[in-house]
């Protein structure tokens, strides 16, 4: 005789393995780094005990460059290449562009 599965049993596992997904791609993507010169092998190595043979890295002790001015209304602004320049702002449009291009705001 085949027992009856419990509905409720069956959703619980079924959060439990979804949250538990949820936590290992949290845990998974802190593992990045901002800066790609650091490598996640480096520090790999250094808990294999093998941290011997790497150097260990000077602090940097020169002062954080200050942020650009953010260009505004009639400033020119760099892109790459390209300079451009905003000389006017409408607000309230419900469409943009012109022609093949046009779209919904």
């Amino acid at each position: 005789m085949r027992k009856k599965s419990n509905p409720l049993l069956i959703v619980g596992v079924i959060a439990a393995v979804v949250i538990g997904l949820c936590l290992f791609g949290a845990a998974i993507g802190n593992f990045g780094d901002d800066n790609p010169d650091n490598s996640l092998a480096g520090d790999v190595a250094n808990a294999a005990g093998d941290a011997g043979t790497t150097a260990p890295r000077a602090k940097a002790t020169t002062k954080a460059k200050p942020k650009p001015k953010t260009p505004g209304l009639h400033d020119p602004a760099r892109d790459g290449k390209f300079e451009f320049t905003v000389t006017g702002v409408s607000c309230g449009k419900k469409r943009v562009g012109s022609g093949f291009l046009t779209k919904d705001a």
